[in-house]
């Protein structure tokens, strides 16, 4: 573990290989044995968390994982992870690279596969809530034979050293100032730049929840309250619970 300060008091906590960075925050959050606001870097995770509980699979040397935490009034925007995905393609954007895109919730598409995702999750210590955000992004291709997915090094872009700890942090700041704007000025300050890039406008698609179809219709883009929106037979149905997967059809 290698533990930096950096500029505007931001601690930088660097793994070769953990667990998971979020849980590893959590952990922190709830115990008060590290003040917040930090960031922790992980070169490698072994047990990654993904949305709905499912695992974040990740290759030792082939993503980036990091956590930010941060202290917090409630209630927190059920949209905040909208928001943080934003600010992350707009980071990324920075960057050499063409097709990048967003997916409601959570996901970040390049090339319209899965290039990397955002988790949100809150601990309470004392009488004080903390957000942690949890960013994953694939910098190479992985392994795995059960799903294809995007990678930084398929655009030619390689983060690595100092330029990867620079990026993390110029994020982590981003994020920072995101998170008290959100809770000031609603998700309408977002929404023009969610539906520019939304990978599914305009396309077929399908909303299940626990496998379940829920609804299927032409997507619409994101509402001013971070509701995702789909033309149905039935007219127009808004969906704000995150615990939904969206799905495209044609």
């Amino acid at each position: 573990m290698k533990t930096k300060t950096l500029p505007t008091s931001l601690q930088l906590i660097e793994f070769d290989s953990i667990d998971s960075t979020n849980s590893w925050a959590l952990n922190q959050c709830r115990t008060g044995d590290l003040s917040v606001p930090f960031v922790v870097v992980a070169h490698h995770q072994t047990h990654g968390q993904g949305r709905l509980g499912r695992s974040w699979y990740s290759e030792k040397g082939k993503s980036l994982c990091f956590s930010l935490a941060l202290q917090v009034q409630l209630p927190l925007p059920v949209w905040m992870g909208l928001a943080v995905g934003i600010d992350v393609h707009r980071e990324l954007s920075k960057l050499p690279i063409s097709g990048l895109a967003l997916k409601w919730p959570n996901d970040l598409l390049l090339n319209q596969l899965k290039l990397g995702g955002v988790l949100c999750q809150t601990a309470s210590h004392r009488g004080l809530t903390y957000l942690v955000i949890g960013v994953g992004i694939n910098l190479m291709s992985l392994q795995s034979p059960s799903f294809q997915c995007g990678a930084l090094s398929q655009c030619g872009v390689h983060l690595a050293g100092h330029q990867k700890t620079q990026w993390v942090y110029q994020l982590a700041c981003r994020l920072r100032e995101t998170v008290v704007h959100a809770q000031s000025y609603g998700f309408s300050q977002f929404q023009d730049y969610f539906n520019q890039f939304d990978a599914y406008l305009g396309r077929l698609v399908e909303l299940r929840q626990n496998g379940v179809l829920v609804a299927s219709g032409y997507s619409l883009g994101v509402s001013d309250e971070g509701a995702y929106c789909i033309q149905t037979d039935q007219g127009k149905q808004t969906f704000l619970n995150a615990d939904v997967s969206l799905r495209i059809l044609s």
